[in-house]
């Protein structure tokens, strides 16, 4: 009995040490097994009683939301940590989380050291962007400075679920735009994108395309980060991920459109890029992009070399493009075969001219194809070796009736890239046959009822069209009247419009000194002297002689003096 009752106090003071009363009555001469048990007894003791503790207060997954979002600014950080942690494992099942208000996961995120914390937090609100209740409410609660916080954070997932965040809000939420550019979103987003995960960069690149698109000012910061180069590089070296590709696309398209960045991204080759970008485009939304930044870029490439490859694939899409690809690639021909000998020299030789023919005749209503097509075939059609081939081409494509019912359109740009086409196939002699037999009807009814001199000016809506249409008839109508004076109109047609051309007011030096010129071939013979005087030019021509240019008027004057000693006109004497 007394050993028992030794034995029994001896585990009770070791599993309870607390509660023994006083020392053993009993001195052992050897280390017992119960003594040896005693400090993995106490431990299991200690686990036990806090497990018991932790289920009978600690269940957090029984909790609701607006619980745990109180929890998340408890002092115990072990607390936060779950709280967070279990919003972020709600959010991506329940949508109703997005009802309630964020402002405390948003000072937590500002505030808390704890890398995991960050990381569920920031991962709960990019869930809750998804949803537009979310949104908003990430918005009206600050939530965007915070975001913009975390693009600084060291660790990428808490960066990668930010980025996510920000972009949902740029894309659904216009307010946001301003705001993230004032806070700095470029200058936080354009370094990252020098990371190496293409599906993050899509993200960064789609952020910055909210914030570059209509915002000068925005595209200038990009520029000064250096965001043009970082573009150029991604398009070169990440070809095997269209989905970046269009991002990055994008982004190339909106800075495009700003002089600065459009002269960075040229000298960095972001022509040649593009180019390998279109030619393997398999999606027209892809391939739309591409034509539109290429358009904007085209203007300040004109004196780019090796583009050759370019024109030639321009020239493919013309062929069986839809309306918007063919507007596109008409625009980027036109500006790279402006003043530039071997690009018209590649059009030429790669069957541009007839191309350029079948666009026009397939949209001749699409003004933003048929108006870059004729200035294509205008650049084309002179200063250039291969220019006499364009012509003749022109004429064997059957391209002068579209070309002039094109002037019955009244519409300026189209009626003004369509008289230089003309002026310039009118060089060659064949040509200009074929145009006056085609202009004999032409000039009865497009020159004398829709190209009328009085319609055009008398009528408010081409008046007011923005067009300096002064300088359409300095331009075009010089260049008409004598197509007419050297074809078999009449000639008293022809006199009825030289007329009406002599009584506009148009302040345009040259086309006074051609009114003046081509009086002066009209009377040259006695014959035309007559007619001059029945039809009461002369009259009219004295009429303006007050308004003109002093050139002009030297002009003037020594073409009276011709007529005056050649002619013997009766009206002279007495008018003079």
């Amino acid at each position: 009995m007394m050993y028992t009752a030794s034995r029994s106090s001896r585990i009770r003071a070791t599993m309870f040490p607390e509660n023994e009363a006083g020392p053993s009555s009993s001195i052992p001469s050897r280390t017992t097994i119960v003594e040896q048990m005693a400090v993995p007894t106490r431990l299991l003791k200690t686990a036990v009683v806090d497990l018991l503790a932790f289920e009978g207060s600690s269940d957090i997954s029984a909790l609701p939301v607006p619980d745990l979002i109180d929890l998340i600014s408890d002092r115990d950080e072990a607390v936060v940590a779950r709280a967070v942690q279990r919003v972020y494992l709600i959010s991506k099942e329940d949508r109703s989380i997005v009802s309630y208000p964020c402002t405390l996961l948003h000072i937590f995120l500002s505030r808390s050291d704890n890398m995991n914390v960050k990381r569920d937090a920031i991962g709960a609100l990019s869930h809750i962007s998804e949803h537009p209740q979310g949104r908003m409410q990430i918005f009206r609660s600050g939530g965007v400075a915070e975001l913009i916080r975390m693009l600084y954070c060291p660790l990428d997932t808490v960066v990668q679920y930010a980025v996510t965040t920000l972009r949902n809000l740029l894309m659904h939420v216009d307010t946001v735009k301003a705001q993230a550019r004032i806070l700095g979103a470029i200058e936080a987003l354009a370094p990252l994108l020098l990371k190496s995960n293409w599906k993050f960069l899509a993200l960064v690149a789609d952020s910055l395309y909210f914030l570059l698109l209509d915002d000068p000012q925005s595209k200038i910061v990009f520029l000064s980060l250096g965001g043009p180069q970082t573009l150029v590089q991604i398009l070169n070296h990440y070809t095997d991920f269209p989905k970046l590709m269009y991002t990055v696309i994008r982004c190339v398209r909106s800075l495009s459109v700003c002089q600065q960045n459009k002269a960075a991204l040229i000298s960095l080759g972001c022509l040649p890029a593009l180019y390998k970008e279109m030619c393997a485009a398999t999606d027209d939304r892809v391939l739309l992009a591409i034509l539109v930044a290429l358009r904007n870029l085209s203007d300040a490439a004109t004196n780019e070399d090796n583009l050759a490859p370019l024109v030639v694939r321009l020239l493919e899409i013309i062929r069986v493009a839809d309306a918007a690809q063919t507007s596109c690639a008409c625009g980027i021909l036109s500006n790279l075969t402006c003043n530039n000998v071997r690009n018209k020299q590649t059009l030429c030789s790669n069957r541009g001219v007839e191309s350029l023919v079948e666009a026009i005749n397939r949209f001749p209503d699409v003004e933003e194809a048929t108006e870059p097509a004729l200035c294509a075939l205008r650049h084309c059609t002179a200063r250039h070796s291969f220019a006499e081939q364009a012509q003749q081409e022109l004429r064997l494509c059957r391209s002068f009736p579209i070309l002039l019912q094109l002037l019955a359109t009244l519409r300026a740009p189209v009626i003004k890239a369509a008289l230089g086409v003309i002026r310039n196939s009118a060089l060659l002699r064949a040509n200009l046959v074929e145009l006056t037999q085609i202009t004999l009807d032409i000039s009865k009814i497009s020159i004398a009822s829709t190209l009328h001199i009085k319609i055009i000016l008398g009528n408010c809506c081409i008046a007011n069209s923005g067009y300096p249409w002064s300088a359409y008839m300095g331009r075009g109508g010089r260049f008409f009247l004598y197509l007419l004076f050297r074809s078999d109109v009449s000639m008293e047609h022809f006199l009825d419009i030289f007329c009406q051309f002599c009584c506009l007011n148009i302040e345009d030096e040259l086309l006074e000194r051609e009114l003046l010129g081509l009086l002066y071939q009209l009377s040259k013979t006695a014959e035309g002297a007559r007619n001059v005087d029945d039809a009461g030019i002369g009259l009219s021509s004295l009429s303006f002689i007050y308004f003109l240019k002093q050139a002009s008027v030297f002009t003037c004057v020594f073409r009276l003096i011709r007529l005056l000693f050649s002619n013997k006109l009766s009206w002279f004497d007495t008018d003079l």
